[in-house]
């Protein structure tokens, strides 16, 4: 059983999540269903950590925990950030 995810792995859900977003700007997805928001935070957040987990796989499990955690919250409060400037 393997211990983390592949980069080829993490480069084909970037690439899915991306996918996904553009469809549901092209079909309003975010505006007609308003969970859909919902779940594309999450699914984001979810790959942002296990890029986080990836990186730090060699590192301690201390800061490998805090990484996982800050990482997502990071890159969340600039997208929010993103979202409203746009």
């Amino acid at each position: 059983m393997r211990n983390s995810i592949s980069p080829a792995e993490l480069v084909f859900l970037f690439g899915a999540i991306f996918l996904l977003h553009v469809v549901a700007v092209t079909f309003h997805l975010y505006w007609n269903f308003w969970w859909f928001d919902i779940g594309m935070h999450f699914l984001g957040g979810a790959v942002i950590a296990a890029s986080a987990l990836r990186i730090t796989q060699t590192k301690s499990k201390k800061s490998s925990i805090l990484l996982v955690i800050l990482a997502p919250l990071c890159v969340g409060v600039l997208w929010e950030i993103y979202e409203v400037i746009s």
